[in-house]
């Protein structure tokens, strides 16, 4: 975990490059000498004097920057020796100065700035996790020592400090790996050639050989020396696109492929594809989102239609500690040779002891891009199995959207400062639970509150409508939650709704929402942060009035055992809702209710009792 280390010594690190700063200003400079080149150059030396006898300050700061190397290299994974550790220690802890420059006051550097690139929350760049990058390395090697290539060209696309040289490197290949590195800023490419010149005196001379340009590799052709197609291109791309001129240039160069708005590493992807061999692989760790987002639909369908996926690695939130919201994966994906080709996909949990101990851990190898090729948008979902099919083609004589209106809710926006036409009780997610939307907890907002960019009208307000949680986290199993909003409730921000042109059928709308079915329905399609709308619309109705009106009367019981904890007093809905499921009586009728709901709506559309297993494993399943 060389990488947390570093990350949360950040402020050592840009002690250190302001030292090395002023040390130019008083030394003078010459080409190529950034700071960053000479905290690279501090830290090998403090490595291979560790390594050798022990280092010795004599300065401060090189002290600091040794008991930074020490912790992060003894974070090293099992197995992985000890110059590995420093070597990645010093790669982790000078990569993160990327991006910053210092200031001068009276002729003296004296304090950073760190403009966009620098490692962050928003900026889109963010070092590689060790665990990460020797799983995609082993993976990657493991495949080219058994494929029939004849050489091992590999090329990094956004090179960085030099992180896929160095682990494959540390991995060690039994043949030669020429390595092609490209990145748009010269420091780091000089870094990375520090860095692996270090690393092959250890591991061995000529076991790699690195070549570096320094250009833009989306939209530059390559060195005119360099190799047309490569064995293998990885990487961890930027995720997030720059300024709005140079998207529109790299949508130019990848159209229809990219269309609207879309995330740069998709980009990345297509240009990988144009320069991989017939045979070759793909090898790269992007955000989750990738595996369900709308704007990368036309992206995967090439991936399914011209490679065979042979891996897709999940790891946990928190593997980059910059974002710890995030999810990442990776994937290895080899290029068809011939039209026929086609094989299993090993989808595995890393099991890293972040996320938790309920987070999966298992690795299985299935054949699942048959079944990925018929889902709306070619989803790559790591739950879904070909006995999940009937999922795909159950349907209905009409769907959600010709039985009302499914929208959001109010936005939120002090800037446009909005004030609605009466007075509401919001509802966001954090008030709504299966069948309840909480009046107790529910904000208040008057009429001369100006926060809104687009208030609910009166209407609205009155009108009766089932309301449902639009932000579900990833990890949770159950995608769909909703319930009735009384007349004088509106949905907000993070709640969505539907409106039924029979308001006489809303509690069934409700339940229905609810039912595992519906949420196996949507969970096949989508398992992403965001609930989209669309999905929502299109989900199958199947009409029965004597069905449906018992399913609403169960919907309306079940509506009633939440209202009977607000009887007593809790702080909170969290309160109420332990009060629920704490006490044995009402939990025994709410659980009786929610079998006899789910019993109803499975016979409503034929589901066999083995299909409802299925059901019922995919819902109770985490995604992530």
């Amino acid at each position: 975990m060389s990488s947390r280390v570093t990350f949360r010594h950040l402020a050592v690190a840009e002690k250190a490059l302001l030292h090395f700063a002023s040390k130019q200003t008083t030394q003078g400079t010459t080409d190529g000498e950034a700071p960053q080149i000479r905290l690279v150059d501090a830290c090998l030396r403090i490595c291979r004097e560790e390594l050798n006898h022990g280092f010795e300050a004599e300065e401060q700061v090189e002290g600091e920057i040794c008991g930074v190397l020490r912790k992060a290299a003894d974070a090293r994974a099992d197995g992985k020796p000890l110059w590995a550790g420093y070597a990645e220690a010093a790669l982790h802890f000078a990569e993160r100065t990327l991006g910053m420059y210092s200031s001068r006051l009276r002729g003296r550097e004296s304090a950073l700035i760190s403009p966009e690139r620098t490692r962050g929350l928003n900026c889109g760049t963010y070092s590689t996790p060790a665990f990460i990058g020797d799983t995609m390395a082993k993976e990657l090697l493991e495949h080219l020592e058994r494929s029939s290539l004849s050489s091992l060209d590999i090329v990094d696309l956004s090179l960085e400090a030099g992180q896929f040289p160095l682990t494959l490197l540390i991995q060690g290949s039994t043949r030669r790996i020429h390595f092609y590195g490209i990145d748009q800023d010269p420091v780091p490419l000089a870094m990375a050639k520090r860095l692996c010149q270090f690393a092959a005196w250890f591991s061995g001379p000529g076991k790699l050989r690195l070549n570096v340009a320094n250009q833009d590799s989306l939209v530059d052709s390559l060195p005119g020396s360099w190799p047309r197609r490569y064995s293998a291109v990885i990487g961890n791309p930027p995720w997030k696109g720059g300024h709005s001129i140079y998207n529109e240039t790299i949508r130019g160069h990848f159209q229809p492929a990219l269309r609207g708005k879309f995330d740069l590493y998709l980009a990345f992807i297509l240009r990988a594809h144009d320069l991989v061999r017939p045979g070759g692989f793909l090898s790269f760790v992007v955000p989750s989102t990738f595996l369900f987002n709308q704007n990368a639909s036309e992206v995967r369908r090439l991936l399914l239609d011209s490679y065979d996926i042979l891996s897709l690695n999940i790891y946990p939130q928190r593997s980059f500690i910059e974002v710890p919201c995030l999810i990442p994966i990776s994937f290895l994906a080899r290029k068809r040779a011939s039209v026929n080709s086609e094989s299993t996909t090993l989808i595995s949990y890393h099991p890293t002891e972040l996320g938790g101990v309920r987070r999966p851990r298992h690795s299985e190898g299935v054949a699942v891009a048959a079944i990925w090729r018929q889902l709306p948008g070619y989803v790559f979902h790591p739950l879904i199995r070909e006995n999940c099919a009937f999922l795909l083609n159950m349907t209905g004589p009409r769907t959600l959207k010709d039985f009302g209106d499914v929208g959001c809710g109010a936005r939120l926006s002090r800037l446009e400062a909005i004030k609605p036409k009466r007075s509401f009780w919001g509802i966001h997610a954090r008030h709504i639970r299966p069948f309840h939307a909480c009046s107790r907890t529910a904000l208040r907002y008057r009429r001369g509150d100006g926060v809104f960019s687009r208030p609910p009208s009166p209407e609205l307000i009155a009108a009766s409508k089932v309301v449902f949680q639009d932000l579900r986290y990833m990890t949770h199993g159950t995608r769909l939650v909703a319930a009735v909003a009384e007349a004088g409730m509106a949905p907000v921000s993070t709640a969505s709704m539907f409106c039924p042109k029979d308001a006489r059928q809303v509690h069934f709308y409700a339940a229905l929402l609810n039912s595992t079915l519906m949420n196996g329905w949507y969970k096949l399609r989508d398992v992403n942060r965001s609930i989209k709308l669309f999905h929502i619309r299109k989900l199958p109705i199947v009409y029965d009035e004597a069905v449906w009106s018992r399913v609403g009367k169960m919907a309306q019981e079940c509506s009633l055992v939440w209202k009977k904890s607000h009887e007593h007093s809790h702080d909170d809905l969290a309160a109420e809702e332990r009060f629920v499921t704490g006490n044995p009586d009402i939990c025994s009728e709410w659980n009786h209710l929610r079998s006899q709901i789910d019993r109803e709506i499975f016979d409503l559309y034929g589901v066999s009792t083995s299909e409802r297993q299925i059901v019922v494993r995919l819902v109770g399943a985490r995604a992530f």
